[in-house]
Parts: structure tokens; C-alpha cells; sequence
């Protein structure tokens, strides 16, 4: 397990100076939205390839991370194909000054690459254990990441039907969005908490010094991405953008919507 998580580490390093370079290259630092989810395809294999048994349970999750993962991609891709930076980077570009380059080398591709090797432990841990373990323990992950995965793909889809059709204006409080402010980074962390039950499959002991037996220490990239979309990079950013236009229509959403979790009933109005 140790060779395997220094192996993904480096095999990372590697993705990200490649990304790095392409969009330095473009002059377009958004390409890491891009090249989030595909990373963690390209761990997902490499490991699978480098250290993998091919077990029904490494088959399974690394299928997962890659449905995930090229989803995601796609996605992207198709909402940003044809314009500008994202205004994110345009505002660190701006920021940044003449460090710029520097300063999106360590602040966004180095730390989203250490974000990556955190949040891909339990698909690491998965492609070096061949054992399948508790096969129950595998189907309740897998359900888990299929209600994430749902979650995820139809807030996007629906957002983005929202936002091309030209009659409709304002909020998306419809659907998925009525039950939660943000669907779409909450599917993507159940997705992973799924990611995290398969890999426990396996687990044999509980004693935090057996590394390779003992796999609860996976739960630590579940864990990370929660935390991440949730309170740094994602609800955050969307949050304090529309915090700051203060409309009606955001207030009334907000006071009747969970920002995270979603409700367990929708809102007559």
C-alpha cells in the first residue's frame, strides 16, 4: 500500500506539470477544472495496472472512478468550450501580477494535485489490496455512489438546461435544486464516501500501524473532499457570489433550501 500511495503521488506530480504546461501554454489556468476528474481516472488505472489483481472489487471501482471522472471532464469541457478563463483565474491572474505563473503553479496545480493524492487514497488502497472482503459492504458502497452519481449528473443537467434555454431567468429552485442549494457538489462527495465503503471492504483490522490490513484510514479522502467542496472551494465561491447580488429570489431560496444536505420534502411554493 505504502509503494502504491507513492506511486499515485508521483504518477500525479507528473499529470499535473503536463496540465501546468498546457495551460500556460493556452493561458488558460481553468483547464484544471478539466483536468480534476480526469486525474483521478488516470490514478484510478495506473494503479489498477501497477499493482491491481484485477478482483471484482478493483474491477467495480475503478469502473466507478472512471464514470465519474470522464462525466465530470465532459461536462466541463462542453460548458467551457469557447470562452475565456474562467473568472476565477482571471481574478488570481489579476491578483497575482507578474507572479502569476509562479503563483498557479504551487497555488493551483501543486495544491489541486495534493488535494488529488488525499482524496484518491481509497481507490489506491482498493488496486493494491486484491482482496474482495464483505461483498455487502461493497453493494452499499456501490448503491451509495449510484445515488451520489445521480445527484450529480442531473443537478449539472439541469443546470445547464436552465441556463441555455433563453425564457428562463433567474434561479434553478426545480428538481434536484429544490432539495438542496447545491446538488450537484453534494453528489460528488456521496460519490466518494461510496468510493471509501468499497475500499473498507477488505479491511481486516482496526490497529492504525497495520497499514496494508487495515483500510479505515481511506475514509480520510472521503472526508477531504466533503470538506473540501463544502467549505473551501466550491459551496463557498457560489455562496458569497450571490450573497453579494442579494436579490429577493436568493434570500426566499436560501431561507427555504439546505445549503448542503438535502431536505427530505420540497417546497410548495
Amino acid at each position: 500500500m505504502i509503494d502504491a500511495f507513492i506511486f499515485s503521488g508521483f504518477v500525479i506530480f507528473l499529470y499535473m506539470n503536463a496540465l501546468f504546461a498546457l495551460a500556460s501554454i493556452k493561458k488558460d489556468n481553468s483547464i484544471i477544472d478539466i483536468g480534476w476528474g480526469l486525474g483521478f481516472v488516470v490514478v484510478a488505472w495506473t494503479t489498477l495496472l501497477a499493482f491491481g489483481e484485477l478482483s471484482t472489487r478493483q474491477a467495480i471501482a475503478t469502473a466507478l472512478v472512471t464514470a465519474w471522472g470522464l462525466r465530470l471532464a465532459i461536462h466541463i469541457y462542453l460548458r467551457n468550450k469557447g470562452k475565456d478563463e474562467d473568472w476565477r483565474y482571471q481574478d488570481m491572474r489579476k491578483k497575482w501580477g507578474k507572479w502569476a505563473i509562479v503563483y498557479a503553479y504551487f497555488k493551483v496545480f501543486m495544491l489541486q494535485g495534493a488535494l488529488m493524492w488525499i482524496v484518491s487514497l481509497p481507490i489506491v488502497h482498493i488496486n493494491s489490496v486484491a482482496a474482495n472482503g464483505r461483498s455487502w459492504l461493497i453493494g452499499l458502497g456501490v448503491l451509495l455512489w449510484v445515488f451520489g452519481f445521480f445527484m450529480e449528473t442531473v443537478a449539472d443537467y439541469h443546470l445547464t438546461q436552465h441556463i441555455n434555454d433563453s425564457k428562463k431567468k433567474g434561479l434553478l429552485t426545480t428538481g434536484v435544486w429544490a432539495y438542496t442549494r447545491h446538488p450537484n457538489y453534494f453528489g460528488e462527495a456521496v460519490q466518494w464516501w461510496g468510493i471509501g465503503l468499497i475500499a473498507l471492504a477488505a479491511v481486516t483490522t482496526w490497529n492504525p500501524l497495520e497499514l496494508t490490513e487495515c483500510g479505515w484510514w481511506v475514509l480520510i479522502g472521503p472526508l477531504a473532499i466533503t470538506i473540501l467542496v463544502r467549505f473551501v472551494s466550491g459551496v463557498p465561491l457560489l455562496e458569497k457570489k450571490y450573497d453579494e447580488r442579494n436579490t429577493k429570489e436568493w434570500q426566499k431560496y436560501k431561507k427555504g433550501t439546505p445549503i448542503f444536505i438535502p431536505k427530505l420534502w420540497r417546497n410548495k411554493s
